[in-house]
């Protein structure tokens, strides 16, 4: 007798497994972002549209970037760079941080109004 390796249940599970990632994927990347805040020591420290260029200049020696496309880190002074690797940002929920300084950029959907809030 001869013992299958794959039953049809574990098949189908796996199937589904797949469907659900898949679907996930084409979701999430599909959401192009509306805003950049920039986080400094856990505070919001300033927010961007993504579409208009911008530079911002923090005190200790960070540059962030925009180009109307995406945001970035164009310069930090952290030892690894980890920030700067991260690359360009430009899909809702994507993030960068540069620990040492205690900076993040979050890309947002559509800028909070009173009006969605409450």
């Amino acid at each position: 007798m001869k013992r299958r390796l794959f039953k049809v249940s574990d098949i189908a599970v796996f199937v589904v497994l797949l469907f659900l990632a898949l679907v996930f994927f084409l979701l999430k990347s599909n959401n192009k972002g509306e805003m950049v805040e920039v986080w400094v020591q856990g505070e919001m420290y300033q927010s961007f549209p993504l579409e208009k260029p911008f530079e911002l200049e923090l005190d200790f020696d960070v540059t962030i970037k925009g180009n109307g496309e995406s945001a970035f880190f164009s310069h930090s002074d952290c030892p690894d760079k980890v920030c700067i690797n991260t690359g360009k940002l430009s899909k809702e929920g994507e993030w960068a941080a540069c620990l040492p300084n205690e900076t993040v950029i979050k890309i947002t959907g559509k800028k909070k109004s009173a009006d969605t809030v409450s």
